[in-house]
């Protein structure tokens, strides 16, 4: 039978260490909610050991690398570039003016 159950494919994905801290975090709150309304006297979660979870190292992008991810991104996905902003302060729009109302 334990082998029979092997040989099927798997029907859940596999959770990445930042799901399952994520989870942890979500049980542990409820279980703090449930442990103040005196329903049970401990939480179970606390004591659960989870590995740590790094964050990736961030990438910086190079011309080559926005290249790359513009030639995959679908063309409906992709906005059209900006004109270029003005310098001059005439073409600036005013600010409205505050209206201050007395008491």
């Amino acid at each position: 039978m334990k082998a029979a159950i092997d040989e099927l494919p798997p029907f859940r994905r596999i959770t990445g260490p930042a799901t399952r801290q994520d989870v942890k975090a979500t049980l542990r709150a409820c279980l703090n909610d449930v442990t103040g309304q005196q329903i049970i006297t401990f939480n179970p979660a606390a004591h659960v050991e989870v590995d740590p979870v790094r964050k990736p190292k961030a990438l910086v992008w190079t011309d080559e690398r926005g290249d790359i991810y513009q030639s995959i991104l679908p063309q409906s996905a992709r906005t059209p570039p900006r004109p270029p902003r003005s310098t001059s302060l005439s073409s600036a729009r005013p600010r409205p003016r505050r209206r201050h109302t007395r008491p």
